[in-house]
């Protein structure tokens, strides 16, 4: 019996989980993101996404895939002030602690804001100066 609830319990936190990565869906989707004047809302979206990346594998590939969205859309100076400092921490990590999504996210942020996660940031973080090279490769297997 005790076994039984604690299982609905799980399967109800993973619903909850899906449900508050939908909700940031649909405010982005909707364009509510767009424009922000508030830079709280911005964060607020961000550490949730990031939140649920912890959970299950699900939930950090539906989270990655709408920060990847968020990231090509915000401005520079959003992506700067907000959302880089947030993300950083989770994607300057060392590889052995990377997944696939994060370095998805690393590229993609690497692409819309190179000045950001430049060489000098790569080298720093991943003893590299460039993110994927002959090295780099021995982390996916």
């Amino acid at each position: 019996m005790v076994n039984n609830l604690y299982l609905f319990l799980l399967q109800d936190d993973a619903d909850a989980v899906v449900g508050k990565i939908l909700v940031c869906g649909a405010l982005q989707q909707s364009g509510r993101l767009d424009n922000l004047q508030n830079s709280e809302h911005l964060e607020r979206i961000i550490n949730t996404l990031l939140q649920a990346t912890k959970q299950r594998s699900y939930h950090a590939s539906l989270a990655y895939a709408l920060l990847i969205e968020l990231v090509e859309k915000v401005a520079a100076k959003q992506f700067s002030d907000v959302v880089w400092p947030l993300l950083q921490i989770e994607l300057q990590r060392a590889w052995p602690k990377q997944t696939l999504q994060t370095v998805h996210c690393l590229i993609a942020v690497q692409r819309k804001f190179p000045k950001i996660v430049n060489p000098k940031f790569l080298k720093a973080h991943f003893g590299s100066a460039e993110l994927l090279n002959a090295d780099s490769y021995a982390h996916f297997s």
